[in-house]
């Protein structure tokens, strides 16, 4: 029952700070929303690289299926400042000692991304109403 508690402040508290479209965060706004596709053998790889940084695990992830997104693997919801985000799309690729770089997931484009943070963000409120109607 605690675990479902903290899980609704932090989905609350996620909410309240990013509330407009990504692709105006991405042009020089302080806050930024990014999607990232991830092959499934790559998930773990990437959550290790994205939550053990200083930086990025400071920002809201959402790790999902994405298979309700029609995109094949995971995807990687990620809302924060500019800072975070971008530094998220930087850790994600990783350069060996040759200048060979392997990247471990991709942004998704535009217009698909926009689509994506749309049904995390409607299944975020209705978890939010599920659970206020379970307290209530």
């Amino acid at each position: 029952m605690v675990e479902h508690l903290n899980a609704l402040v932090n989905l609350v508290n996620r909410r309240s700070r990013v509330q407009s479209s990504p692709r105006a965060l991405r042009t020089g706004g302080e806050k930024m929303e990014v999607v990232l596709k991830i092959k499934s053998e790559n998930l773990s790889k990437v959550k290790d690289l994205l939550l053990k940084d200083e930086i990025v695990n400071r920002a809201s992830m959402t790790f999902k299926e994405g298979k309700g997104f029609d995109v094949d693997g995971y995807v990687c919801y990620i809302s924060g400042t500019d800072e975070r985000c971008q530094r998220a799309l930087e850790i994600v690729k990783i350069e060996d000692e040759e200048g060979n770089v392997t990247e471990f997931a991709e942004e998704v484009e535009s217009s698909k991304a926009e689509e994506i943070i749309k049904k995390i963000k409607e299944e975020e409120d209705k978890a939010i109403e599920g659970f206020g109607s379970f307290l209530g």
